[in-house]
């Protein structure tokens, strides 16, 4: 609705009552100028409202000040103008009948078509209400002349005054009475007049009832116009105000759904936070531990030529065994035949047995400093010679050689090492299509691996102990599990480039290459244990009394090389947990659950290697390492602590609290990696 929207119907009727108020009190006083520019500044909206007010004001004292002493609170009027409206009964009747008169103003200069109109209709009403009749005009015409004695004027007066002395003139009172007579007379000369003059009224009352009739119908006409013209505005105003009110609605709901958006906003801030302190931690862990994989492969890579080594020195005892049996195959023959060609058994056999046992021993003296001592192939020189002579079965009981080959070729690590590098070299290329080339070198090299490791358990299959085979059936799970994860996040990171950070291809390739450095391990003890089973017989009667009383008195104890290569175990098993407790880390709906079973299974591991590193530090054979590894393992007693109180915290937190808290477990598992890494150090 605009600002200038005014009812001229309502002008009307406030003009005409402050004219007819104004009209009954004392002269028009002189106003400050202040007031009259105030009313200038309002709109004819508010001079409308303000009119108004004032209006309802005369009314109520006018007719209703006994029952009320301020006017009434009206619904529709905003409270403000409410508190205005019962004010104006505190003014008193000047200050009233002030703003009267400067709204009454106001509205001529505002208004002069409403007031100049309205002043015609007062003109064209008190023309026909007082308009005269035939014998007012005959009175007029007939009526007598002024007295001019009553009309002299104040300086007859002061001249009579003055000629006080003369003699009075009574001749005006004369003149007055002689009117009086003709007056007297006329009058009795037109009653019979007065017949005439009411016959006139009543036609003009007749008229005055027809033009009552006539303003009636218009008042009529006008009171329906007004009906239907307010029940339009009521209807546009309660359509104004639903419309209002569903824009308050909508705007409580946006300002509902800017809370909430503000409210993810600041929570994705913070979440990018943690994911930034997160990435950072895998980062550097991630480095580690691919450091950590070239060491252990060029290891392997060191152990594959020690044990190439191994293998040739054994072939060639094999093949000193293998002439000595065919030696002495050639003398029990020749042995035989003399046998049977001597008349009698004399000592001479035992000569020839001593003379040509002899030769043997000449060719056994220059190969025994070459043999190791660990050799498996080379029988005891006390059982070839002996001084009854030569026994029917010195050759047979030799003990049973397993069938040993070297369980993985070499090439394959280094081939898994190229490829693995290969694929995160793609990881950080822009062309994220690169990753499935070096994705797919990976499988063929981790295919050859399993082949290798499968022929060699079917070569060796009577070998294996329960344990290994269950350790190994463990591996390969875990290597299937490593790559299908692997090749998942290749494939994420080619479809969903860049999106998706290279770091998670390099933590699913530092599983995979911790998983089949396991598995090669595992295959080389069992070799390594074949190998020394085959000289056992020689040093079991000389070391087996000492190995069970070393045993007996250090149930828990190990020797550094034995706890070097426990630690190494343990290790992998350390690492293993961590990468799976970073994979979850990095999960947003990973549970409580979850997490605890990570952090039990790397605690426990940490307390099994501080418990053994202990035992071995306090043992004679191992008290040189007590200073230097006390404060190593007190340092991973207390990060090992630490995270077992993370776990048990993150019990009865919430989903944010949670994940507030991941950055502090990463922390606290790569200072206990760091921490073992400094054992393996300190024995290595």
């Amino acid at each position: 609705m605009s600002n200038d929207f005014y009812s001229p119907a309502v002008i009307k009727t406030h003009f005409l009552a402050f004219k007819e108020f104004l009209e009954s009190q004392d002269n028009e006083p002189k106003r400050q100028r202040g007031a009259k520019e105030k009313l200038i500044k309002l709109t004819n909206q508010q001079f409308q409202e303000l009119s108004t007010d004032v209006y309802d004001e005369l009314i109520r004292r006018t007719y209703n000040s006994r029952d009320f002493d301020c006017l009434q609170s009206q619904s529709e009027f905003q409270p403000k103008r409410n508190e205005a409206r019962a004010k104006l009964a505190a003014l008193s009747h000047t200050r009233y009948r002030d703003l009267s008169q400067d709204i009454y103003n106001e509205i001529q200069r505002r208004f002069p078509n409403i007031v100049s109109e309205v002043e015609n209709n007062i003109e064209n009403s008190l023309e026909r209400e007082y308009n005269v009749s035939p014998v007012d005009k005959i009175n007029n015409n007939d009526s007598p002349k002024p007295i001019q004695g009553l009309n002299s004027s104040p300086n007859s007066v002061t001249d009579q005054q003055q000629t006080s002395n003369q003699k009075i003139n009574l001749s005006p009172l004369d003149n007055v009475m002689a009117n009086l007579k003709e007056l007297t007379v006329k009058n009795e000369n037109e009653k019979p007049n007065v017949s005439e003059a009411s016959q006139v009224n009543e036609a003009e009352i007749a008229e005055l009832k027809k033009a009552n009739t006539l303003l009636k119908s218009k008042f009529d006409s006008l009171t329906e116009k007004y009906n239907t013209e307010k029940n339009r505005l009521e209807k546009e105003l309660e359509s104004v105000q639903e419309t209002l009110t569903n824009r308050v609605k909508i705007n409580e709901e946006q300002a509902v759904e800017y809370s909430k958006l503000y409210n993810n906003y600041t929570q994705l801030q913070t979440d990018i936070k943690t994911l930034r302190s997160q990435t950072e931690v895998n980062e550097k862990i991630t480095g580690e531990l691919r450091q950590e994989n070239d060491n252990q492969i060029e290891k392997i890579n060191e152990l594959t030529k020690k044990n190439e080594t191994l293998e040739n020195e054994n072939k060639s005892l094999k093949e000193e065994i293998e002439k000595l049996k065919n030696e002495l195959k050639e003398e029990k023959e020749k042995k035989i035949e003399a046998a049977k060609t001597a008349p009698s058994p004399a000592p001479s056999p035992a000569k020839e047995q001593e003379s040509k046992a002899s030769p043997i021993e000449k060719e056994d003296k220059p190969e025994t400093p070459q043999t190791p001592k660990k050799t498996p192939e080379i029988p005891p020189t006390n059982e070839i010679r002996s001084p009854k002579g030569i026994k029917p079965v010195p050759t047979e009981p030799e003990p049973e050689k397993p069938a040993v080959r070297d369980c993985i070729n070499p090439e394959r690590f280094n081939h898994y090492r190229e490829a693995v590098n290969e694929l995160i070299e793609a990881s950080k290329s822009e062309n994220p299509a690169d990753v499935l080339v070096a994705m797919k070198s990976i499988v063929i090299t981790c295919k050859n691996i399993t082949e290798e490791s499968d022929e060699y358990e079917r070569l060796n299959e009577n070998t294996f102990t329960d344990e290994e085979q269950d350790k190994l059936i463990e591996i390969k799970n875990n290597l299937s599990v490593a790559l299908t994860n692997l090749m998942s996040v290749t494939k994420n990171h080619a479809t969903n480039y860049p999106n998706v950070s290279s770091s998670f291809i390099e933590s699913a390739a530092s599983d995979l290459s911790v998983t089949i450095v396991s598995l090669v391990r595992t295959l080389k003890e069992h070799q390594n244990r074949l190998l020394n089973q085959g000289s056992s017989p020689l040093q079991q009667p000389i070391n087996q009394v000492n190995m069970d009383e070393f045993i007996s008195n250090n149930k828990q104890a190990y020797n550094p090389q034995e706890l070097k290569h426990f630690l190494e175990e343990k290790t992998d098993l350390i690492v293993q947990g961590i990468q799976s407790l970073l994979f979850k880390i990095q999960q947003s709906n990973a549970t409580y659950e979850e997490f605890n079973g990570d952090i039990g299974r790397i605690t426990s591991i940490v307390d099994n290697v501080i418990n053994a590193s202990q035992d071995t530090f306090t043992s004679p054979v191992g008290s040189y390492l007590f200073n230097d590894g006390e404060p190593i393992l007190q340092e991973l007693k207390m990060g090992n602590q630490r995270l077992k109180e993370m776990g048990l915290s993150m019990q009865n937190k919430s989903e944010q609290e949670i994940k507030a808290t991941k950055p502090n477990l990463a922390s606290a598992s790569y200072e206990i990696a760091v921490y073992v890494r400094d054992l393996l150090e300190l024995l290595g």
